[in-house]
């Protein structure tokens, strides 16, 4: 239960960024608190869920939750066979003696959806444990008194992105011109004590815990730099032994190497 206070000027529902740990997954090529940029005039389609124009970063609360947020992607429909079998047979070969031999120089594409994660993934990236911003508001937007909030806020946005009324199952949709206009108005909102918000808390879809979208910066308007206050705690290899990553992938039934 995440408590928090209603905003007098906005009616939204703000929770305190007292001091907090999160963790985040990142490749190693990339600075830990950092995400991709985010142009205006792209499709959204390929943005994440809370994304504005310019850079978003995302956090969880557990490293269960951060680990079922990225290897969401690599869970294999239901009723669909193991696409990897069929090739592994084809060649005489084990699932395990074909990801040696073929499989483990394959890109990662290769396997979405196909309940293997290959060894190249963990190799990778790191586990980050970061240290939360210690002063501001983040915005409950699944809280019942955000949505009424939204609702008398943007009318037309919400209309125009076919929503005629809000409710959690469409924050949580796959409908990015919803859920990015949304975020983006909520960035450019002023609180009651005249500051922004500092992002959006919200539950995951696979009920593991709670995720943070954090707008570093915006690529117009103010500039929103969220992550001043913000450090890289530890880092450590994604181990194979890894109990978070075990148990993410026997909920997702994926096989590890």
């Amino acid at each position: 239960m995440v408590e928090g206070k209603v905003c007098p000027a906005t009616g939204l529902m703000l929770v305190s960024t007292t001091w907090q740990t999160a963790f985040r997954i990142q490749g190693t090529g990339f600075p830990p608190i950092s995400a991709p940029l985010r142009d205006s005039g792209s499709s959204r389609m390929s943005w994440n869920r809370f994304d504005i124009p310019g850079e978003t970063v995302y956090f969880a609360d557990k490293a269960l939750c951060a680990y079922q947020e990225v290897l969401a992607q690599f869970k294999r429909k239901l009723g669909v066979a193991d696409p990897l079998a069929k090739d592994a047979d084809a060649l005489g070969l084990s699932l395990e003696e074909f990801y040696d031999a073929v499989a483990s120089e394959w890109e990662e594409k290769h396997f979405m959806s196909s309940g293997t994660l290959p060894r190249k993934w963990r190799e990778d990236r790191q586990l980050h444990i970061v240290s939360m911003p210690q002063h501001g508001w983040w915005v409950h937007i699944e809280d019942p008194e955000s949505i009424c909030a939204l609702e008398r806020a943007i009318p037309d946005v919400l209309l125009d992105s076919g929503i005629s009324a809000l409710d959690t199952a469409d924050l949580r949709s796959q409908n990015r011109l919803l859920t990015t206009s949304v975020a983006e108005h909520l960035a450019s909102t002023k609180l009651f004590d005249g500051s922004l918000p500092l992002g959006i808390i919200f539950s995951s879809r696979h009920g593991s815990g709670i995720n943070y979208a954090v707008w570093k910066q915006a690529s117009k308007g103010p500039l929103m730099n969220r992550t001043d206050e913000m450090e890289v705690l530890a880092s450590k290899p994604i181990s194979f032994r890894d109990p978070d990553l075990e148990t993410a992938a026997r909920l997702f039934g994926l096989t590890v190497f």
